[in-house]
């Protein structure tokens, strides 16, 4: 191999090597062009993430804010329309108990025109003024239940008496009255007897008193046969809550004692309309409304429910107003 020779190779191995490391630089740029360009498309990424969760949380916190202006503005509305009602409420109240109020007044001087004649002759106002100073319903505070200050009687006839509010539960006013007829010892027993009979005579037999008293020869000392004397001039004096039912109970929440449960029949009534409704005397206010919301086609926020010159709440249950048998709901 000559000289020429030699050097065309190694030229040749020369040129292929510079022309494979041409190749491996070209390659090696490419890489890092390639990976600068996925660095740059991270940092975009990354860029564009964190724009995204500071503009999501920018959002979830105007919405948050919304909802919590919302929320207390829809606060504030509950809080005016709840006291609207209260005050529609107690206004309600007040004209209810001053209708029955007049109502009751009206019926009473309606008695009394009847009543009159029947008992004028048994008013001895010379006894009266004479045992006055020794009586225990003018002396003894507890001798009666306190009565109702506003003019409103219980009672016909010579049971007729101011209205009283008792201060104890139906059961322990039956104790008291049991208690009151078993100690009797004063006085004659038989005249007791006798006016315990009185006081116990079913409703509407009252205008015969007259004739039963005249017969056993024993007086009122004025209308009413809480104070009566006989012949012998011994007094009886018996305190309301033996003569009449009370007009109303005020009892401690402490001393009202769930009854048992027990199937009521009692009546709803607004106007000349009345719905007989049957249920338990436990079942809650609330369910009855919803009741007769369905009955009447109306909305339940529309029905208002009156007893004894309450108005009836959702969460109470129908004892809690002493609602019985045959009693008459008052709807608005």
């Amino acid at each position: 191999m000559g000289c020429t020779e030699e050097k065309y190779i190694c030229f040749s191995k020369k040129r292929r090597f510079n022309k494979n490391k041409n190749q491996e630089n070209e390659h090696e740029i490419d890489n890092i062009e390639s990976k600068k360009s996925i660095n740059e498309e991270n940092e975009e990424n990354k860029e564009n993430k964190e724009n995204n969760e500071n503009k999501e949380n920018k959002e979830n916190k105007e919405n948050k804010e919304n909802t919590e202006n919302k929320e207390n503005l829809k606060q504030e509305e509950k809080n005016e329309i709840e006291e609207k009602k209260n005050n529609e409420s107690q206004n309600n109240n007040n004209i209810i108990e001053d209708v029955k109020v007049e109502n009751e007044e009206k019926e009473d001087k309606e008695d009394n025109e009847d009543e009159d004649d029947d008992v004028s002759s048994y008013s001895n106002l010379e006894m009266a003024r004479q045992l006055e100073p020794y009586l225990q319903t003018k002396n003894n505070p507890n001798f009666n239940f306190p009565e109702i200050k506003k003019n409103i009687y219980v009672g016909k006839g010579l049971r007729r008496m101011k209205g009283y509010i008792s201060i104890v539960p139906k059961e322990e006013l039956e104790k008291r009255r049991i208690a009151f007829w078993g100690t009797r010892i004063e006085g004659d027993s038989q005249v007791w007897s006798f006016l315990k009979e009185l006081c116990e005579l079913p409703i509407g037999e009252e205008k015969n008193m007259k004739a039963m008293l005249e017969a056993n020869e024993i007086t009122p000392l004025q209308k009413c046969i809480n104070v009566t004397y006989d012949k012998a001039g011994e007094v009886y004096e018996i305190p309301n809550y033996c003569i009449n039912e009370p007009y109303s109970y005020d009892l401690p929440e402490s001393h009202v004692k769930k009854p048992e449960r027990k199937i009521i029949s009692f009546h709803i009534r607004k106007g000349a309309k009345q719905i007989k409704i049957k249920s338990p005397n436990t079942t809650l206010v609330e369910k009855i409304r919803s009741n007769i919301a369905s009955k009447m086609q109306k909305k339940e926020e529309d029905i208002r429910m009156f007893f004894g010159g309450k108005e009836l709440k959702d969460k109470n249950e129908l004892w809690k107003y002493n609602i019985d048998d045959d009693c008459v709901v008052i709807l608005l």
